[in-house]
């Protein structure tokens, strides 16, 4: 498992980087996170990012037929400091 702190950081922190993965689960333990993994240059916002409460988690999983996702993820906050495990 992976620890990773995320905050508010202008178009957010990498959280996995890009490669393929047969899965990735991603949880914020104490505060909401918003992540992008499409691979598009718009830079990532509170605004903009799939957000993900505090507590709750997201889960990609690339089935063996199809790449769903290979690009970095990468993810914010909208105020303080997300405590993220990966």
């Amino acid at each position: 498992m992976k620890v990773v702190s995320v905050d508010t950081t202008a178009g957010g922190t990498t959280i996995v980087p890009a490669g393929y993965y047969h899965f990735v689960h991603i949880q914020p333990l104490n505060a909401d996170l918003y992540v992008k993994y499409d691979g598009s240059d718009t830079a990532l916002t509170a605004s903009n990012g799939m957000k993900i409460n505090a507590g709750n988690y997201l889960n990609l999983n690339n089935d063996g037929s199809k790449h769903i996702f290979v690009h970095e993820i990468v993810g914010i906050t909208s105020s303080g400091t997300a405590d993220v495990r990966v």
